[in-house]
């Protein structure tokens, strides 16, 4: 696919400049896009890849979560990459466009999931055993991206 044809999809939804002066740019040289990668945002990196099983058409974008797993669009899921092979590979196709659909719909999700938690600490409520707190006594842990009290910050 040309860049223009990417920046054509890219340029219709919310995507920060810096990521589409990527395909703009005349430094660059590129012929072909086979990967368009969105900003990082709340510790999911989506990207839209070209997939390595089908050669031809128009179904042959993949939808990828930090590069290894893939979305499945029937459950609605993300699974690893080795997981899927000739047979199974049609549930992970799509068009660019309905790619691009998935992935600023899985970032709205996101967007709606950080808002709630940041209620939930505003409110001084452990994300895990659900005790109240208070805002002062909550503990940030950065692999499971949420707020914690002692004690179960202890047991992890």
């Amino acid at each position: 696919m040309k860049p223009e044809e990417m920046l054509k999809y890219a340029s219709e939804y919310d995507i920060s400049e810096r990521e589409l002066n990527l395909l703009k740019s005349h430094y660059q040289k590129i012929k072909h896009v086979t990967k368009f990668k969105f900003p990082l945002k709340h510790l999911r990196i989506l990207s839209i890849e070209r997939s390595p099983f089908v050669k031809e058409g128009d179904k042959i974008w993949l939808l990828k979560d930090h590069y290894v797993n893939i979305y499945n669009y029937y459950t609605g899921q993300f699974i690893g990459q080795g997981l899927i092979n000739d047979k199974t590979s049609p549930d992970y196709h799509r068009s660019l466009k309905h790619a691009f659909d998935f992935a600023i719909r899985i970032l709205k999700q996101d967007e709606e999931e950080h808002k709630k938690d940041m209620e939930i600490y505003n409110a001084g409520i452990c994300r895990k055993c659900r005790n109240q707190v208070g805002k002062e006594n909550l503990i940030f842990t950065e692999m499971l991206d949420a707020y914690l009290c002692q004690q179960c910050y202890d047991r992890l």
